[in-house]
């Protein structure tokens, strides 16, 4: 067993993680996953504007 690498008191099993560390894994693919979402956004409104101007 060793302690996961963020400062709070739950511990990491071998091929396992931590509630903890799952949570904070999980809202790090949610953030990446806004950020694509965003981009797509701006090129959904880029096109838009495109066939607007035709």
């Amino acid at each position: 067993m060793k302690l996961c690498s963020y400062n709070h008191e739950e511990i990491c099993f071998e091929g396992r993680r931590c509630p903890v560390c799952e949570l904070k894994e999980e809202i790090t693919a949610w953030e990446k996953e806004g950020e694509e979402l965003k981009a797509r956004i701006e090129c959904l409104k880029d096109e838009i504007i495109d066939k607007e101007q035709v």
